[in-house]
């Protein structure tokens, strides 16, 4: 029987709903299991207080996880000088919420254009406590919510070297499932305790319609990059033919050469093409600005945890996380399909259209300022020319209307369509354009 795609109509539900309503939030019943994880490890009754009274009763009654600190930002070096259990936990309390929320914007890519299937096959490789696991869980927990009679099933496999990381992990997807989950099944759930190396072979029999990698060029175990491009090859292999591959990365720029080389390799190597996030995936988004080597940035409200944590470390909590992320299909398949042709000027076509008005199509590479209401300016590549070249919109509030305010909802990686908008030069190698009333704007999700 063939393996029904996730209903557009579903998603695009759940985007409104997780999306465009405000900051992204972190699920607080997530954040409990994990408290409660960490309470029981000491000892302590995880159901004594609310989430930050546990952890004020946590650092009175254990002074080495007070000691404990992460290098959180702002707060300098990191100090793992306290039992390593101490670190993880405190890992655990950080890193799961900073990185849970990354995956969403691959997964609503795949799952827009019905490429997520109501049954997932997962492989999770480098799983730590489970980040990328659960939150492909919550996905299509809250999918299963919307259409309780689709039939939803996931089978998780994790991996990882480290078996307490592993033994975390069950914990938190166990207790989610048993405490929250209705509408989806969870079939299988295996944990693989395994050391990846070149020489690793994943199992193809399964059939993997999704493998999740997160954090893989950081990771210090790993020997170089030709060796992680071996790994990465490996991997791809044991993707089913509609399967897709998702690597996310934090906004480094240090980490920028490494990826582009892993791309490469990735696309020559094996029948992998790049999917997203973008349809063109110009160059320049690889080149050392951190702004526009964070394909996208989202605001998120800090859970208490988190909250906490910094209130110990004397440092504010973000506000904003960026991250950069790949998604990898085997079949071939490209983000953006069934999109209407039309006269659109390519970017390299621009020195000669100055001071007329033209229609372009572009990917956003990022949002450049959105203060309030007044203002909105984004910056826009479509790969026909080198990467020092780009074209810049503005709205302004005076010029706002029906016509062009989608470009309001536009964000990093969006693919964006625009009629009747006047070219001008302003300083190389920047072309400004102003909407207008009459410019019409569409962006694709």
């Amino acid at each position: 029987m063939k393996n029904q795609a996730v209903d557009r109509n579903h998603v695009l539900s759940l985007y409104r709903q997780l999306v465009t309503t405000g900051p992204a939030e972190f699920p607080v019943e997530l954040e409990k299991i994990a408290v409660a994880r960490v309470c029981r490890a000491y000892g302590l009754d995880p159901l004594e207080a609310e989430v930050p009274g546990r952890l004020d009763m946590l650092a009175s009654r254990r002074p080495r996880f007070k000691k404990g600190r992460l290098n959180l930002p702002g707060a300098g070096p990191s100090e793992k000088t306290v039992a390593s259990d101490v670190y993880w936990d405190l890992s655990l309390l950080y890193h799961l919420p900073t990185n849970f929320l990354k995956l969403r914007r691959p997964l609503f890519d795949l799952a827009l254009q019905g490429l997520l299937p109501a049954h997932v096959r997962l492989l999770d490789v480098g799983t730590g406590t489970g980040t990328m696991a659960l939150c492909v869980l919550d996905f299509y927990r809250r999918l299963a919510e919307l259409s309780p009679g689709t039939g939803f099933r996931i089978d998780i496999y994790l991996l990882d070297q480290n078996p307490v990381l592993l033994k975390t992990a069950r914990y938190l997807i166990e207790n989610y499932r048993r405490s929250y989950l209705t509408g989806l099944e969870v079939g299988r759930l295996e944990t693989i305790h395994k050391t990846v190396t070149p020489r690793t072979r994943f199992i193809r029999s399964i059939g993997f319609n999704l493998i999740t990698v997160g954090h893989f060029i950081n990771q210090a175990e790993l020997p170089g990059l030709k060796a992680q491009r071996r790994i990465l090859t490996q991997i791809a292999n044991a993707l089913s033919e509609d399967g897709s591959l998702v690597l996310i990365e934090a906004p480094d720029p240090a980490e920028a050469t490494s990826l582009q080389i892993i791309k490469e390799h990735l696309t020559s190597a094996t029948s992998l093409n790049v999917y997203a996030p973008c349809a063109y995936f110009q160059r320049r988004v690889l080149t050392g600005s951190t702004r526009n080597h964070s394909f996208d940035t989202f605001d998120w409200q800090p859970p208490l945890s988190i909250q906490w944590l910094h209130r110990q470390a004397g440092t504010p909590s973000p506000d904003r996380l960026g991250y950069t992320y790949l998604v990898f299909r085997r079949d071939g398949r490209v983000k953006y399909t069934g999109i209407p042709t039309g006269d659109y000027l390519p970017l390299s076509h621009f020195p000669s259209f100055v001071g007329q008005r033209v229609n372009l199509m572009g990917t956003v590479c990022s949002v450049a300022d959105r203060s309030g209401s007044e203002l909105v300016r984004l910056t826009l590549c479509d790969g026909s020319v080198c990467s020092h070249n780009y074209s810049v919109l503005v709205l302004s509030g005076q010029e706002r209307s029906e016509l062009n305010q989608g470009l309001l909802t536009a964000r990093t990686g969006n693919l964006v369509q625009v009629q009747n908008v006047p070219l001008m030069k302003q300083k190389c190698p920047r072309y400004h354009l102003p909407l207008q009333h009459d410019t019409r704007v569409t962006v694709w999700p």
